[in-house]
This record gives structure tokens, C-alpha cells and sequence, in this order.
């Protein structure tokens, strides 16, 4: 059985692949923090929910899940992003996340991407 964790990291992944900005924005805490080690810049739930709004115009998003630990507010996970851009082919993005869930909402994000693959 899923832990709590797991249920809000699993809705979350569904969010970005439909890209739904509403349902992301809902699963952030308000003072979330995101960090991405590809521009090793710390983001606020505003700036993702924006990305997200974004990339409807650009890309869609799907992963494959490869690995994941989870606690009851605590998922670590590997898998692949890949970025499907309508024309191009597809770009697979090695990445690994550690997300930290309070209170039915993610409040602390990292996330390794493999640069090269940007």
C-alpha cells in the first residue's frame, strides 16, 4: 500500500504530465522550495506552476519510474523525463528526486538531472 507520501508524489507526476497547473499548484505547500541541479537555482511553488503553464505550449512530460523509497513523508525516486516536443525526437533525461510531503503537501524539492541531457 502506497504511504501518504507516495499518494501526493504519484498525483504529482500525474499533474505534470497532464499538465495540470491547478493540480500542481494544490500540492505545493505555499512556502515550498524546489531546487534543480541543472541551474542549482532554488524555486518557489509560483515559478513552478508557471513552468507548467509554459510548457503546454512547448512539450509534453512523461517518466519512467526506475526506483523509488518511500516513508510517510519522504520519497526518493529515479527515473527517466522525457520531454516529448512535437517534430523532434523524444529527449531522455536520467533524474533522480527527493521530495519531502507535510500536511498532503510536497514543501521541499531536489532534483538531479543529468546536465549533459538538457
Amino acid at each position: 500500500m502506497p504511504t501518504k507520501a507516495e499518494q501526493v508524489v504519484a498525483a504529482f507526476f500525474s499533474a505534470m504530465e497532464t499538465r495540470d497547473e491547478k493540480k500542481v499548484e494544490k500540492l505545493f505547500a505555499d512556502d515550498a522550495k524546489i531546487w534543480h541541479s541543472f541551474d542549482d537555482r532554488v524555486q518557489s511553488k509560483n515559478d513552478i506552476v508557471a513552468n507548467v503553464h509554459n510548457m503546454r505550449q512547448l512539450a509534453t512530460l512523461s517518466f519512467e519510474v526506475h526506483d523509488r523509497i518511500a516513508t510517510d513523508d519522504l520519497v526518493a525516486q529515479r527515473f527517466d523525463t522525457i520531454v516529448h516536443v512535437p517534430g523532434q525526437p523524444d529527449k531522455v533525461i536520467p533524474t533522480a528526486i527527493f521530495i519531502r510531503v507535510e500536511n498532503g503537501r510536497m514543501v521541499d524539492v531536489h532534483e538531479y538531472m543529468e546536465s549533459k541531457r538538457i
